[in-house]
C-alpha cells in the first residue's frame, strides 16, 4: 500500500508540475501533495513502512544529511541543462562543445571528492561538506546576472567554482549519512540517500519546466525569445543559490560525527 501512495503521489505531482499554469495541471499538483500527505499518514501507522520517519527524527545526523543531499542535487541540475541551452542558443556552440565545457565541473568533481571523502574520515565531514555547500553558493551567485555578452571565461570559473563545491560536499556528506546509521540497517541508509538525490534532481527538474512552461510555453526557442530564456536561467539559478545555502544550514547542524 505504502509503495502504491508512493508511486501516486510522485506521479500526480510532477505531472502536474510540467504543464502549469493549466487548471488541470494545478488539480494534479494539489492532488500528489494530498497524497503525499496521506502517505506519511499511513507510513506511520505501517508495521513494517517503506520510510521509518519516526527513526528520521530521531537521528539528526542521518535526516539533515539526507535533506542537505536533496538540496544540492536539487541544486545541480540546472547547471547541466539550462548552461547547456545558454552556450548553444546565446553563444552559439554546438551540442558537443557545450557539453565538453559544462564537463569542467564534472572533472573537478571527480579529483576533489575521493580527497574530501578521505579528509571527512579524519576530520568532521560537516564542516567539509559545509564549506562546500558555500562554494556551490558561490558558483551560482557569480552567475545571477548572466546575459547576452557573458564571456565563456566567467562561465568557466564559475563550473570550477561548483565543481570544486560539489566534489567536497557530495563524500563526505554520504560519509557522515551512512556512518550514523547502525550496521543492520546501512542498506536501508544507502537506500535513503539515493532516494533524496533522485528526489531533488526530479523537484528541480520540475520547477525548470514550470518555469519554461510559464515564461516560452511549448515553442521553439528564437532568437526572439532569448530574454525569456535568460530570465528562466536566471531565476532557476537563484533557486539553485538559494537552495545550496539553505544545504549549507543543513550541513553545519547536523551535529559531530567524530
Amino acid at each position: 500500500l505504502g509503495s502504491l501512495i508512493f508511486a501516486a503521489w510522485i506521479s500526480a505531482f510532477f505531472l502536474g508540475m510540467s504543464g502549469l499554469p493549466d487548471p488541470g495541471h494545478i488539480g494534479l499538483v494539489i492532488l500528489g501533495v494530498a497524497l503525499l500527505l496521506l502517505f506519511i499518514k499511513q507510513q506511520g501507522r505501517s508495521t513494517h513502512p517503506l520510510i521509518h520517519f519516526q527513526a528520521l527524527r530521531q537521528n539528526r545526523i542521518f535526516s539533515r544529511s539526507i535533506i542537505a543531499g536533496f538540496l544540492m542535487y536539487g541544486a545541480n541540475f540546472p547547471i547541466v541543462f539550462l548552461l547547456s541551452l545558454y552556450l548553444q542558443f546565446i553563444h552559439q556552440m554546438p551540442p558537443s562543445e557545450a557539453g565538453q565545457l559544462i564537463l569542467i565541473q564534472t572533472l573537478m568533481m571527480v579529483l576533489l571528492a575521493p580527497i574530501a571523502g578521505r579528509l571527512s574520515d579524519r576530520y568532521e565531514p560537516r564542516i567539509i561538506a559545509t564549506s562546500g555547500c558555500f562554494c556551490f553558493a558561490v558558483g551560482f551567485a557569480s552567475l545571477l546576472w548572466i546575459d547576452m555578452d557573458t564571456s565563456i571565461d566567467l562561465i568557466i570559473a564559475a563550473l570550477v567554482i561548483l565543481g570544486v563545491g560539489f566534489g567536497l560536499f557530495s563524500s563526505p556528506n554520504n560519509n557522515a549519512a551512512i556512518g550514523s546509521a547502525r550496521k543492520d540497517r546501512l542498506s536501508i541508509a544507502a537506500a535513503l540517500l539515493n532516494l533524496s538525490r533522485t528526489m531533488g534532481n526530479m523537484m528541480s527538474t520540475a520547477i525548470v519546466m514550470s518555469l519554461f512552461s510559464v515564461s516560452i510555453g511549448s515553442a521553439e526557442i528564437e532568437p526572439s525569445q532569448y530574454p525569456q530564456l535568460l530570465w528562466v536561467i536566471r531565476v532557476a539559478l537563484a533557486i539553485s543559490c538559494c537552495y545550496a545555502l539553505c544545504a549549507a544550514y543543513f550541513s553545519l547542524t547536523r551535529g559531530k560525527v567524530h
